[in-house]
């Protein structure tokens, strides 16, 4: 019985969920599409979130930043997929960002495309790669006390590797 249950949790635990950008527009018009519709086409055309989530979610935000209240120059774009265990941070840099290579990052490949694993703490994930047109793509998945242990970097790593290139 209790090697079922285990089994049971584990393929629980194992599960993804399949979302699009497409369908958070139409899930969410107000938090997700309006805000889109704000920016240039150009920006627009870039937004890319993972087509696989560790979690089903609950709540979806989209927001982004300017140079200035008077400037159209966006310095990066956010999506916030969350549920009551954690939140899932999608952050696409149009700015040069610091460089982390004073620190000892671990580097995976993934996509064919070099990884930075800024995190792997307990309750935090992150991951940062370089696009090809020099932004920055940065994926965190910050995990509240209750689910502590349920997220792993593996779940954040299969979520990068559905993102669309």
């Amino acid at each position: 019985m209790k090697k079922l249950l285990m089994m049971i949790v584990l393929f629980l635990a194992a599960c993804s969920y399949e979302v699009s950008l497409a369908e958070l527009k139409e899930q969410y018009p107000k938090a997700v599409k309006e805000k889109i519709a704000e920016l240039p086409e150009k920006i627009q055309q870039q937004l890319t979130i993972p087509n696989q989530l560790p979690f089903q979610p609950t709540y979806v935000n989209f927001g982004y930043e300017t140079v200035s209240a008077q400037s159209d120059g966006i310095t990066r774009t956010e999506f916030l997929i969350s549920n009551q265990e954690a939140n899932l941070h999608v952050v696409h840099w149009y700015t040069e960002l610091r460089r982390n290579d004073d620190q000892n990052h671990r580097i995976m490949t993934i996509n064919e495309r070099e990884v930075m694993v800024l995190s792997d703490k307990e309750r935090v994930k992150q991951l940062q790669w370089e696009e090809s047109d020099g932004s920055t793509m940065v994926l965190s998945l910050i995990i509240s006390e209750k689910a502590t242990g349920k997220y792993t970097l593996n779940d954040l790593v299969e979520a990068a590797k559905s993102m669309p290139d």
